[in-house]
């Protein structure tokens, strides 16, 4: 059926992410156009995932490689080589009266990631030609479907980085533009897709050349935004103090300052949550003491729950015992329990398991126990193995709390650093609607733990 035919084509495309069989890369790649040029198929889940497959599978780079740039030749075989996946891309995406707008929405994401992954022997160039093709796509007159632009938007943040080359400064203008004058869901994005290129590690003298005016950008919209923009303009900010620590830039003591006086100013839930992310994100341990008042004052548990994961991002130790304190209230506030139980885990607290463990034993409430599940996962203590095991195996347990002790174990047990669907869900357009992606039934791929 075709829910299964997607599901097996984005397994392919995590195939292809983690081989090094040149080969088998290849095959995946002819596959995966194999899927999007059926003629006898209209199924838009079906190529929406092989399109967002195919940006899992960078083809290597070939030396002297008579390919195309100019988005409207047709390339007889682009399975070969990191050129002419790309030059085929280039015309999936311009030819909109051809292919469906959904379909060449998720083109875009592909292409940027083709270059994100930066093969070797990748040539600057390549990166100004799908640079170009996006910017146009923006332009005023282009007059390009909004899952289109919107896509585009979140392509350039994976593309962009901070140095002088041209490529680079064209996506931070055109980025500024779409932060400016685009609408409000382009705004939101373009705001994020800033926050990642400005901190970015470019190349040359000065790598980190457009750092600051991209700072500029993003706290401009958080003093002077619209209400609904300020959230995601404060979000943005934490992400460009995360990327810059990761890429050893130079951070900013009067953002983090700036970001504690409105978190503890704001009682509007949506910024309560974005700002708490924010500060976590820049690990600013002194938001701490903020972020304990709002975990026990905000309004809405949703916005205590985001407060309770920024502690964690903090790695603040002074956060130990409210939240744990919040994780004790599984029955009442199951969020708040949910990302309490994250955050311990973010912060390496072990101490909690057996508290976990015996609470698990005492009670029958299926919310307590699916929380308290869920957070035991995140820690991944082995002292909760056998525990976990023992409900997952247990016919009589509730269906939801057997099914969170099987994903506990998957977190428990998975060394890798980021959750195996980041590869799929990083800088996607998820509103580009496709029910195997996401869908509000959570059947889709994003939404499967």
């Amino acid at each position: 059926n075709d829910p299964m035919r997607a599901f097996a084509t984005y397994g392919l495309g995590l195939i292809g992410t983690h081989t090094t069989d040149t080969n088998m890369r290849r095959r995946i790649v002819r596959d995966l156009i194999a899927c999007l040029e059926d003629e006898g198929s209209d199924n838009s889940d079906l190529k929406v995932a092989a399109m967002t497959a195919m940006g899992l599978v960078p083809l290597e780079v070939v030396e002297d490689d008579m390919v195309c740039f100019c988005g409207t030749c047709k390339v007889a075989d682009p399975d070969t080589s990191l050129g002419s996946q790309v030059t085929y891309l280039l015309r999936y995406f311009t030819s909109d009266g051809e292919y469906d707008a959904t379909v060449r929405a998720h083109t875009a994401t592909t292409l940027g990631r083709l270059i994100e992954a930066q093969p070797e022997g990748m040539s600057a160039r390549l990166k100004e030609v799908v640079t170009q093709f996006l910017v146009d796509s923006l332009g005023k007159y282009a007059h390009q479907p909004d899952d289109v632009r919107r896509s585009a938007v979140l392509a350039l943040g994976l593309i962009g980085d901070a140095d002088r080359d041209k490529a680079d400064v064209w996506i931070r203008n055109a980025l500024t533009r779409s932060v400016r004058r685009g609408d409000p869901i382009e705004k939101r994005f373009a705001l994020i897709s800033l926050a990642r290129s400005g901190a970015r590690k470019g190349t040359g003298e000065d790598p980190f050349s457009g750092t600051a005016s991209t700072r500029k950008e993003l706290l401009t919209a958080l003093s002077k935004g619209k209400k609904e923009i300020r959230p995601w303009a404060a979000l943005a900010t934490g992400i460009l103090g995360y990327h810059l620590r990761d890429e050893g830039g130079q951070m900013d003591p009067g953002v983090d300052n700036a970001l504690r006086i409105a978190l503890g100013r704001t009682k509007k839930p949506d910024e309560v949550g974005a700002l708490a992310l924010a500060v976590g994100l820049r690990g600013d341990r002194e938001a701490a003491e903020n972020l304990i008042s709002q975990l026990e004052k905000a309004k809405t548990e949703d916005a205590r729950s985001y407060a309770s994961l920024g502690l964690g991002l903090t790695g603040d130790a002074s956060a130990v015992e409210p939240l744990q304190d919040a994780l004790g209230g599984a029955s009442e506030e199951p969020l708040l329990a949910s990302r309490s139980g994250l955050a311990l885990g973010l912060l390496g607290d072990t101490e909690v398991v057996q508290a976990l463990l015996d609470t698990l034993e005492d009670t029958e409430d299926e919310s307590t126990r699916k929380s308290i599940v869920q957070a035991l996962g995140y820690i991944g203590d082995e002292r909760s193995i056998d525990a976990l095991v023992a409900i997952m195996s247990d016919a009589h347990e509730d269906k939801e709390v057997r099914a969170q002790a099987v994903v506990a174990l998957g977190y428990a047990a998975d060394r890798a650093a980021l959750n195996w669907r980041s590869k799929i869900a990083s800088g996607v357009n998820y509103l580009a609607q496709s029910d195997m992606l996401t869908s509000s039934d959570g059947s889709g791929i994003l939404d499967i733990e």
